[in-house]
């Protein structure tokens, strides 16, 4: 017997695949699809349905030969190179003749913190089979084995947390960087967040270590609050406190933004206890935070005007406004001035969602949900695992659980096999 569940397995995975490619086909047969800017000087690398790994080192001359390539290949997923090369075919990176590359921002609601996750991720130990919700262990709890299998879902919350992300990036390029908006590309990802895309002559040439720069920068690693200018200074045989104000440049205008911002905000309090601020510290801030606001906001900032609230309480203010104001964003993705990122207008292969350009005018209307669809139609599925509530359009579906067998809109269709918790009757 299980080795007849075991066939009927193979057969509804082979089922699956076939309608999925199918379905990626018609949609690259029926979209002319465009290619990256300078695409005869990018390395592209496909994963397709039957195969295993990626193919990479590949290169297009010719708007013809990129479309006929996707179009005969349906691939699952589909990415492009950030960089420029004299030989974008050429095997190895050294031979590639590398001459530049965009900068890349990867902001992935995975990398982000958020209360959602412990209700929609799951995971299930691959040896003994017990499960359980939000993030995946080191080891399974029951019997210590280390594969572990995830599910990671997709939700409002996630992406619009996201998208929270890129704003604060995009705030930082235009204000600190002088990066103009013509030249700036944001992109949904077609999953779990957004790809945003520098296209400047001047960061084209830097190097990785430059690149490492400008996101410990837009992080606010290593960032003391001395060098912004809070001190303690001694004057007239007393101690006072001085620092930045609105008018100062970078991250000294930044802090005082974000610490107005936090002590404007309904979770004070909680934040004031998430960094240790002593209780009778938290008394003396709330019962003045409307006053603190009104003396940071004035030219020159008054930092120096509560009694009891020294350098040593305001050092962990400061460092708490500067992780609320900095962008978290994937590192390794900007510094690898080779990497390959996701090609504009392709499919995503674990949702079947486009991989969606969008203007900087147009992000905060953006909904992946509505914005990212390509199918039409229905079709019947049955869970294979238990499915959280996720949206499509307007609509909102599930959770559904193991054994259902529904009929859904064709998007709904494609989202829960590319996700894996569904499979054809």
């Amino acid at each position: 017997m299980p080795v007849e569940r075991g066939v009927v397995k193979v057969k509804n995975e082979a089922k699956t695949i076939l309608l999925l490619k199918s379905l990626f086909g018609a949609y690259y047969r029926e979209n002319d699809i465009p290619p990256p800017p300078q695409f005869s000087k990018r390395e592209f690398g496909f994963m397709l349905w039957d195969k295993e790994g990626m193919i990479r080192h590949k290169t297009f001359y010719n708007r013809t030969e990129f479309l006929a390539f996707l179009r005969k290949n349906a691939p699952k997923n589909a990415y492009r190179s950030a960089a420029y090369y004299l030989d974008p075919e050429a095997q190895s990176m050294e031979g590639k003749g590398w001459v530049g590359a965009d900068l890349i921002f990867d902001i992935d609601a995975d990398h982000l913190i958020t209360s959602c996750k412990e209700v929609h991720d799951r995971w299930i130990c691959i040896d003994c089979g017990i499960r359980g919700t939000g993030k995946k262990p080191a080891q399974c709890p029951s019997c210590k084995s280390t594969r572990i299998d995830e599910v990671s879902w997709i939700c409002d919350q996630c992406l619009n947390s996201a998208k929270e992300e890129v704003f604060k990036l995009l705030d930082f390029l235009f204000d600190d960087f002088g990066v103009s908006e013509k030249e700036v590309k944001v992109v949904y990802s077609g999953h779990r967040g957004y790809h945003v895309h520098v296209d400047n002559e001047t960061v084209r040439e830097l190097s990785s270590d430059g690149r490492r720069e400008i996101i410990n920068y837009i992080t606010g690693t290593g960032i003391k609050v001395e060098n912004l200018g809070l001190i303690e200074v001694s004057a007239d045989g007393r101690k006072f406190l001085i620092g930045p104000d609105l008018t100062s440049e970078g991250w000294g205008k930044r802090l005082v933004k974000s610490i107005i911002r936090m002590f404007s905000s309904s979770d004070l309090e909680d934040t004031l206890r998430s960094i240790s601020i002593p209780e009778r510290k938290i008394k003396i801030l709330l019962a003045n935070r409307e006053r603190l606001v009104d003396a940071l906001s004035s030219t020159p900032s008054k930092w120096d005007f509560l009694h009891g609230i020294g350098i040593s309480i305001w050092e962990k203010i400061a460092l708490a406004a500067i992780k609320r104001m900095a962008a978290q964003v994937d590192e390794p993705v900007s510094v690898d001035v080779h990497r390959l990122i996701r090609l504009e207008y392709s499919l995503h292969g674990s949702t079947g969602f486009k991989v969606t350009p969008i203007s900087v005018t147009d992000l905060e209307r953006f909904d992946p949900f509505k914005d990212a669809i390509v199918f039409k139609g229905e079709k019947e599925v049955i869970f294979r695992e238990y499915c959280p509530e996720f949206r499509i359009g307007d609509e909102l579906f599930g959770p559904y659980q193991q054994g259902e067998k529904v009929e859904l809109p064709l998007p709904a269709v494609v989202f829960t096999l590319a996700k894996d918790v569904a499979e054809l009757p």
